[in-house]
């Protein structure tokens, strides 16, 4: 029974990795080392940080499995990793990249606030239309003719005169 599931969830993991053939690596030298559990449901506490954060299945069940066995800085790394979340733009993609220092122990650091690198923020003032008429003005510098002239050198038979005294 184990061992149907066992390769049933194997099959569910490497469906979703960026990398199967390395993934399954790892996920076969866990087995030889007695750490590979199947799937691994999130457990209350941290299905609590989910849905509070709206972080998806892979994020919850990849924290799950990097708690595991860290019951005495537990309760610290998910205050710490509320932080972040708090904080974060993508819950899901900031539980993934500190997963790697979940599993080693190490700190997690500060929050970083972010405002969105592309999103502006918010203005209680109407937008203008200054920028249009910047580029207005700066194209009523120019000649007009710039462009016609460069034409002209380019394709000469398009701007030769029609003129008979011209062309003898």
């Amino acid at each position: 029974e184990t061992f149907e599931g066992d390769i049933l969830s194997l099959w569910e993991i490497l469906e979703t990795a960026r990398n199967p053939p390395g993934l399954l690596s790892v996920k076969l030298r866990e087995m030889e080392e007695g750490k590979f559990a199947g799937r691994v449901k999130p457990e209350p506490d941290i299905q609590d940080l989910a849905d509070r954060y709206r972080l998806d299945n892979q994020a919850a069940c990849k924290l799950t499995e990097a708690l595991r066995g860290k019951s005495a800085t537990r309760k610290e790394v998910l205050a710490s990793l509320a932080d972040h979340l708090e904080a974060s733009l993508a819950p899901s993609g900031t539980v993934m990249n500190l997963i790697v220092k979940i599993r080693n122990g190490e700190p997690l650091g500060e929050a970083e606030r972010k405002v969105g690198s592309n999103v502006p923020p918010p203005s209680k003032e109407p937008p203008t239309r200054r920028r249009s008429r910047d580029r207005r003005s700066r194209s009523r510098r120019r000649s007009r003719s710039r462009g016609r002239d460069r034409d002209r050198d380019r394709h000469p038979q398009r701007y030769r005169s029609r003129s008979p005294s011209y062309h003898r």
